[in-house]
């Protein structure tokens, strides 16, 4: 099973990539963080079984039950692309507060975004998976062929490749050491 470290580190250089060479609107990075955070949201499920089993005093365990499913991203991508649709002012007030709407849509988007590359990876790198579109109905898609197991030493060694080589990137196409 992909590490905490992938969901979010994946997920950023992924984001960061279409933002620097396929995305016409050029959004600040603040949205590529939160892309990388929402690739972590799908495992909340981990801390929420602990503290039900605290409560219960019994093992509770229903991590990829609820919040693997694929409804999660579709209804975040519903919600992006209904506020684009139906709000026709650049900035509208939510709350006593003036927001941007493509800000607004920007970060259902990366919402999506993050929940369903999380999905994903656990569903080709967490050994045999079964992922469903709703929660609690019997799983319909399987990955078991398609699959790659990786243990911890594994694991920790995808992380630090992805980290140094987006890192690289950022130092070609951003020169990062002149921030330094």
């Amino acid at each position: 099973m992909p590490l905490a470290v992938t969901h979010v580190i994946l997920t950023i250089v992924l984001i960061d990539l279409y933002r620097d060479y396929f995305s016409k609107l050029k959004f600040p990075t603040f949205f590529v963080l939160i892309g990388g955070i929402a690739g972590l949201l799908p495992d909340m499920d981990i801390p929420i079984s602990w503290i039900t089993g605290l409560i219960l005093q019994e093992p509770v365990w229903f991590h990829r039950t609820y919040t693997h499913a694929f409804i999660f991203p579709i209804a975040f991508t519903i919600i992006a692309f209904a506020i684009h649709r139906v709000i026709k002012k650049k900035k509208y007030t939510l709350f006593g507060r003036k927001i941007r709407k493509d800000y607004t849509v920007l970060f259902f988007a990366m919402l999506a975004a993050g929940w369903m590359i999380h999905i994903l990876l656990d569903g080709f790198l967490g050994g045999p998976e079964q992922l469903s579109w709703i929660p609690v109905i019997a799983p319909i898609i399987s990955f078991p062929a398609m699959t790659v197991s990786l243990d911890i030493y594994r694991a920790a060694a995808l992380d630090a490749t992805i980290l140094v080589l987006w890192l690289a990137h950022e130092e070609f196409a951003h020169r990062i050491k002149d921030y330094i």
